[in-house]
Protein backbone atom coordinates (compact mmCIF):
# COMPACT_ATOMS: atom_id res chain seq x y z
CA UNK A 1 0.00 0.00 0.00
CA UNK A 2 2.77 2.50 0.70
CA UNK A 3 4.67 1.72 -2.36
CA UNK A 4 1.00 2.83 -4.21
CA UNK A 5 0.94 5.99 -2.45
CA UNK A 6 4.28 6.68 -3.47
CA UNK A 7 3.90 5.87 -6.79
CA UNK A 8 0.74 8.00 -7.30
CA UNK A 9 1.96 11.25 -5.23
CA UNK A 10 5.11 10.73 -8.03
CA UNK A 11 2.57 11.00 -11.01
CA UNK A 12 0.69 13.89 -9.72
CA UNK A 13 4.09 15.83 -8.90
CA UNK A 14 4.72 15.10 -12.53
CA UNK A 15 1.65 16.65 -13.44
CA UNK A 16 1.89 19.69 -11.52
CA UNK A 17 5.77 19.98 -12.73
CA UNK A 18 6.54 22.82 -15.18
CA UNK A 19 8.56 21.21 -18.01
CA UNK A 20 10.06 24.73 -19.47
CA UNK A 21 10.10 27.70 -17.07
CA UNK A 22 9.61 31.50 -18.77
CA UNK A 23 13.29 32.26 -18.48
CA UNK A 24 14.55 28.92 -19.84
CA UNK A 25 12.27 29.21 -22.52
CA UNK A 26 14.00 32.92 -22.95
CA UNK A 27 17.31 31.24 -22.57
CA UNK A 28 16.57 28.85 -25.08
CA UNK A 29 15.27 31.40 -27.76
CA UNK A 30 18.10 33.37 -27.49
CA UNK A 31 20.77 30.90 -27.92
CA UNK A 32 18.79 29.83 -31.22
CA UNK A 33 18.49 33.28 -31.97
CA UNK A 34 22.09 33.26 -31.48
CA UNK A 35 22.91 30.02 -33.39
CA UNK A 36 20.76 31.53 -36.47
CA UNK A 37 22.90 34.40 -36.46
CA UNK A 38 26.19 32.68 -36.92
CA UNK A 39 24.98 30.46 -39.55
CA UNK A 40 23.66 33.01 -41.36
CA UNK A 41 27.16 34.89 -41.17
CA UNK A 42 28.54 31.95 -41.94
CA UNK A 43 26.61 31.62 -45.16
CA UNK A 44 26.95 35.22 -46.33
CA UNK A 45 30.35 35.87 -45.90
CA UNK A 46 32.96 33.39 -47.16
CA UNK A 47 35.75 32.28 -44.80
CA UNK A 48 38.72 33.76 -46.31
CA UNK A 49 37.50 36.58 -45.34
CA UNK A 50 39.01 36.80 -41.79
CA UNK A 51 37.55 40.23 -39.60
CA UNK A 52 38.37 40.71 -35.94
CA UNK A 53 35.58 41.87 -33.67
CA UNK A 54 35.51 45.20 -32.54
CA UNK A 55 35.58 45.89 -28.90
CA UNK A 56 32.31 46.72 -28.20
CA UNK A 57 31.28 43.73 -30.45
CA UNK A 58 33.06 41.75 -28.24
CA UNK A 59 31.96 42.48 -25.41
CA UNK A 60 28.23 42.84 -26.34
CA UNK A 61 29.22 38.84 -26.90
CA UNK A 62 30.23 38.39 -23.41
CA UNK A 63 27.84 40.33 -21.73
CA UNK A 64 24.90 37.85 -23.63
CA UNK A 65 26.68 34.66 -22.98
CA UNK A 66 26.80 35.88 -19.46
CA UNK A 67 23.09 36.80 -19.21
CA UNK A 68 22.32 33.13 -20.21
CA UNK A 69 24.49 31.71 -17.86
CA UNK A 70 23.35 33.83 -15.07
CA UNK A 71 19.07 33.58 -16.32
CA UNK A 72 18.47 32.35 -13.23
CA UNK A 73 19.05 35.01 -11.26
CA UNK A 74 16.51 37.77 -13.38
CA UNK A 75 18.38 40.87 -12.52
CA UNK A 76 21.57 39.71 -13.47
CA UNK A 77 20.71 37.90 -16.43
CA UNK A 78 18.22 39.98 -17.86
CA UNK A 79 20.81 43.11 -17.05
CA UNK A 80 23.69 41.04 -19.02
CA UNK A 81 21.50 40.78 -21.51
CA UNK A 82 20.21 44.39 -21.93
CA UNK A 83 23.75 45.40 -21.70
CA UNK A 84 24.83 42.94 -24.52
CA UNK A 85 22.32 43.84 -26.81
CA UNK A 86 22.63 47.76 -26.38
CA UNK A 87 26.38 47.71 -27.11
CA UNK A 88 25.80 45.48 -30.03
CA UNK A 89 23.35 48.60 -31.19
CA UNK A 90 25.89 51.27 -30.43
CA UNK A 91 28.79 48.76 -32.51
CA UNK A 92 26.24 48.62 -35.77
CA UNK A 93 25.83 52.34 -35.52
CA UNK A 94 29.44 53.17 -35.05
CA UNK A 95 30.41 51.10 -38.33
CA UNK A 96 27.60 52.58 -40.24
CA UNK A 97 28.74 56.33 -39.39
CA UNK A 98 32.12 55.05 -40.56
CA UNK A 99 31.53 53.74 -43.83
CA UNK A 100 29.10 57.24 -44.49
Amino acid sequence: MQSLNVIISYQAYLKNKEIMTVPSAFILTAMIVLALIGIFIFLVKPPDEHRRLSLPASLALFCIIAGMVFGETRWLGYGLLTTGALLAAADIIIKYKKRK
